[in-house]
């Protein structure tokens, strides 16, 4: 499961508080994240490293929507979200090492 780290946190202001509460705790939610603080206009979502808030909009910034560039992935008010992970290389099994063939010693036993 994709894990986000390196933020403390992150909030967006959003147009419809409900409509995105319940669009981002689905998401949040599939990634890992569990609702800690909860508000009439803010929430707020942790995975223990990262909190990600939303914030009910001010009546100045409802009349503006958002767009950047072409659709990768957008939210209810129309905000592209982009989101990325990076896993540093696994590491070979055992399985997979070679290995040198060693010599079991034997032991001898006193009778």
């Amino acid at each position: 499961m994709p894990r986000i780290v390196g933020i403390d946190h992150l909030v967006l202001s959003v147009g419809d508080f409900g409509r995105s509460k319940s669009f981002y705790n689905k998401l949040l939610t599939f990634l890992g994240f569990k609702l800690k603080h909860e508000y009439d206009d803010m929430a707020g979502w942790s995975n223990g490293k990262t909190l990600f808030w939303i914030a009910a909009a001010d009546t100045e910034g409802r009349r503006h929507k958002y767009r950047k560039g072409d659709i990768y992935f957008t939210d209810p008010d129309g905000m592209k979200l982009e989101a990325m992970i990076w896993a540093p290389p696994e590491k070979p099994s055992a399985k997979k090492r070679r290995s040198t063939p060693q010599r079991k010693s034997k032991k001898k036993s006193k009778r």
